[in-house]
Parts: structure tokens; sequence; C-alpha cells
């Protein structure tokens, strides 16, 4: 069963730093090159500043985790969004599916609750566009390269 919630410990926290690094070290970019010691600092502090920070549990283990910060992603829309920075799961098939779904739709209860009226999320990982299939199924936009979710408290 897959289950979001807040993060208990650093332990956790470093269960979450290693999902991060087994996905970068599989889709490595030459041009992003991704330091250790840099990656870790940044991951000891998410939890602390994000907006939004949960994680993916499946099986009693932590196999996943999102953050997502409130922003403003256009400097000419006075609009705030709640915006995923980062998506990392261990997960594969059918599971990562119900994984990426029930993170995205915990970040959207979470933005109704808060009164925010716009999400955002994306995936800069070669998946094929299959994280924008899904999302896309589960009521997600797709607009250029961003996904949108408009919750009730939107208003033009």
């Amino acid at each position: 069963m897959i289950a979001i919630r807040k993060i208990k410990n650093n332990r956790e926290l470093l269960t979450c730093l290693d999902i991060t690094k087994d996905a970068f070290e599989k889709y490595h970019y030459k041009c992003l090159p991704i330091v250790p010691s840099l990656c870790r600092k940044e991951m000891m502090q998410l939890p602390h500043k994000a907006t939004y920070f949960r994680v993916v549990e499946h099986g009693g283990r932590v196999v996943g985790w999102m953050q997502a910060d409130l922003t403003q992603l256009c400097t000419y829309s006075p609009k705030k969004v709640l915006s995923q920075r980062f998506y990392h799961t261990s997960l594969k098939g059918i599971s990562a599916v119900k994984a990426l779904l029930a993170v995205h739709r915990d970040m959207f209860e979470f933005a109704e609750r808060r009164k925010i009226e716009v999400l955002s999320t994306g995936s800069y990982l070669p998946n094929k566009e299959v994280y924008q299939r899904i999302l896309i199924k589960d009521g997600w936009v797709l607009d250029g390269g961003l996904m949108f979710k408009i919750t009730k408290y939107w208003r033009p």
C-alpha cells in the first residue's frame, strides 16, 4: 500500500538522498554534474524550508519523496503557484504509477487546504512523457513544458 506523509527523521531524509543519487546516476547529465556534498547539504535543509515536503512510503519503507514551493512562476502574473521542484522514487511499474498519482493528489489536497489557486509539476528526466500521460489522465493539463492543475480557489 502506498502512503504519503511528512518525513519523520534524518534517517528517512538520508534514504531520500540515496533515492535522489540513484536517479541522478541513472540519468546522468554531463552539463549538470551532481556534487554529492552539495546534494546532501541541500537535502538536509529541504524539509525545513519547503512549502510542501512529503515522503512516499510503500511496505513500511520510504521509497520516494516530493518537494514543492509556493512561487510566482511568471513575473507578469500575480498568481502564486505551488510548484513541484523534485519528485524521485525507487519504485517501478504499477507501484510507481500509484505513487506518482498519490503524491500529486496529496499535493493538490494540501493546496486546497491552503487556498492555493494553481499547482504546477513537470519532469526533466527522460521518461518518454510517461509522467505527463499519467497525470493528464488524472486531470492535469499540459501547457508548454509544464503541467498545471487548478484548485477550486482559482479566480481569473
